[in-house]
């Protein structure tokens, strides 16, 4: 028998705070905020910090990396957060490289060390304009390698214009990155630093191509095979530009052509590339393509020699005329996640767009691909990351309530067959006056997330934020009541839609004998602001709707928890509402 809800006055304070401690106990995340209006500081210094990364800990938390002008230039911090939400750590963060002013340090990139902490790369002021520098923060803020860091190479890694980092597997990290090395076009470089910091490929660092046309943006991977692929855009035709490639052994062989290996090429301009590891030794490259003016989003597989697995001079990810590659993460599975943003034919807006290519080439959500996010707004800013289940997280600025330049930060959690269990809007994560820039999305390693980004709700120069987000997509605590070992699974449902931006939620429940059932909707201090039903019901599938309402008026938007109490069972579920 399926019902709908009648919305009701409130009750006043039903068991109120003690009703909350009794009935919600605090599972996993004891810190995390469950109002997407709160969040967790991790630096709040009054100076401008720009985050660079956020990195996953191995242990639920994460790792954010940042740069600001604390000491009168900018400097590089890192800030742990565990897995339940509280800060680690110096307070404002632990700063990574701090120097005398007249040589900032800016930029900051990182990956994972492997043991809880991260190897951080910046662009570095001390030896000639933008060298790159790395230093390990172990996983209780210490640093271990040389004080104020180690220099990539002695004097090729100056006047830097771009840089990437894989980790290396054993605690150390492989860097790539472009300079202009003859003062007029840049050519790309090369350095495997051990877990110990020390230099394995030459205190110069290991030249990947110095031919005389111009090379940059170069991007680097691990494969399986513990290889070190590194692909860059190519200048040498001087009229195009095309893809190059080199692989280099652990031990510094450079393993293709000298000059490295063409990849991909167009009629006009093959730019933007970027590598995951597939199977064994190969490796997915994208890009976006050019053709006789029409621009899309290529992909080929690579063996280990260069040479294309995919027939033909590229798979089209999206359709054609789609380009802008912004993401690539690997599916666990040897093949892709990728995303793009397109213009939307009915708003206007620019909405996120993702495909899963698998390693033979297929595309598993169509020619299309699917849409993050279910709302048409203006998305941008994106960052996303395997979810260590074979899925993919996703996070982005989102302009959905319409106040720019402020934009709420939301998270989607994409499953390889391509559900959204986030909801199909996704999560809100921040909804505080924020204009950023930046955010970065790290796995938990339980199917949920931790995001961190640049915040301007206390002011125009930017904090550094944090929260964490459930593999169900929950901010918060987790609050919820354990069934008693002789319960069936589950009786109530996620609402649906959540957040819940306007029209009606649709809340299911099943029973499995005829009984009392109490449907109703507390906000988080235990108040009763609808009740839903009240009353006998059979056994089977029951339905009821919310509008956000009570006596007539929409009530604030925050969280809310729907909730159901039968003689056996008192089951919560949350509902956000915008």
């Amino acid at each position: 028998m399926a019902t709908v809800s009648r919305p009701r006055a409130p009750r006043g304070i039903y068991f109120a705070l003690a009703w909350l401690a009794l009935s919600f106990p605090i599972t996993a995340r004891a810190a995390w905020p469950p109002d997407p209006l709160t969040n967790v500081p991790l630096c709040v210094a009054p100076y401008s910090s720009r985050i660079g990364a956020a990195v996953s800990d191995g242990q639920g938390g994460a790792i954010a990396v940042w740069f600001e002008d604390r000491g009168g230039d900018f400097d590089v911090f890192a800030r742990r957060v565990r897995f339940d939400g509280t800060p680690l750590w110096t307070s404002n963060g632990v700063p990574v490289c701090v120097t005398t002013p007249g040589t900032a340090q800016v930029l900051p990139e990182a990956v994972s060390d492997g043991a809880g902490g991260v190897i951080v790369g910046w662009l570095d002021g001390r030896a000639g304009p933008n060298a790159l520098f790395l230093q390990r923060v172990d996983s209780t803020g210490a640093l271990p390698w040389a004080a104020g860091g180690v220099i990539a190479a002695t004097t090729a890694s100056s006047q830097l214009s771009d840089f990437s980092l894989v980790a290396d597997g054993a605690g150390g990290v492989v860097a790539a990155w472009a300079t202009p090395q003859n003062g007029v076009s840049s050519d790309i470089f090369a350095q495997h630093l051990n877990a110990s910091g020390t230099a394995l490929w030459g205190a110069n660092a290991k030249a990947l191509c110095t031919d005389p046309g111009d090379q940059v943006n170069p991007v680097v991977t691990r494969t399986g095979a513990g290889n070190f692929v590194v692909a860059w855009e190519d200048g040498r035709l001087g009229f195009r530009t095309e893809i190059y490639g080199q692989s280099v052994s652990g031990a510094g062989t450079l393993q293709w052509a000298l000059n490295g290996r063409k990849l991909a090429g167009s009629a006009d301009n093959a730019i933007n590339p970027m590598l995951t590891p597939s199977a064994g030794s190969d490796c997915l490259l994208f890009w976006d393509a050019d053709t006789l003016g029409v621009g899309d989003v290529r992909g080929l597989r690579l063996d280990a020699t260069g040479a294309a697995v995919w027939a033909g001079a590229g798979l089209r990810m999206f359709p054609a005329g789609a380009n802008g590659l912004l993401g690539v993460a690997t599916d666990a599975a040897g093949g892709a996640y990728l995303s793009m943003a397109r213009p939307d034919p009915s708003s206007g807006n620019s909405v996120l767009w993702v495909q899963r290519a698998q390693g033979t080439g297929l595309l598993l959500f169509g020619s299309q691909g699917m849409r993050a996010s279910s709302i048409r707004s203006n998305q941008y800013q994106l960052s996303m990351t395997p979810d260590a289940s074979g899925g993919l997280l996703m996070t982005w600025y989102d302009d959905v309530r319409g106040l720019s330049p402020q934009a709420d930060i939301i998270a989607q959690r994409i499953t390889p067959a391509g559900g959204t269990p986030w909801a199909q809007s996704g999560v809100p994560v921040c909804r505080a006056p924020n204009t950023g820039p930046g955010l970065f999305v790290a796995p938990d390693g339980a199917g949920g997330a931790v995001v961190a980004w640049s915040d301007t709700r206390n002011s125009p120069s930017p904090d550094i934020y944090a929260q964490g987000v459930d593999s169900i997509g929950e901010l918060g605590t987790g609050l919820g009541v354990k069934p008693s070992p002789t319960a069936p699974p589950t009786a109530l449902a996620r609402p649906a839609p959540n957040p819940l931006p306007h029209g009606r939620a649709s809340i299911s429940y099943t029973l499995t004998a005829t009984q009392r059932v109490q449907l109703r909707v507390v906000d988080p201090v235990g108040r009763v602001v609808s009740v839903l039903e009240d009353g006998v019901r059979d056994a089977g599938v029951h339905e009821a709707e919310w509008d956000g309402r009570a006596n007539g008026q929409r009530l604030p938007p925050g969280l809310y928890l729907v909730q159901l109490l039968t003689p056996s069972r008192n089951e919560i579920r949350r509902l956000v509402l915008l």
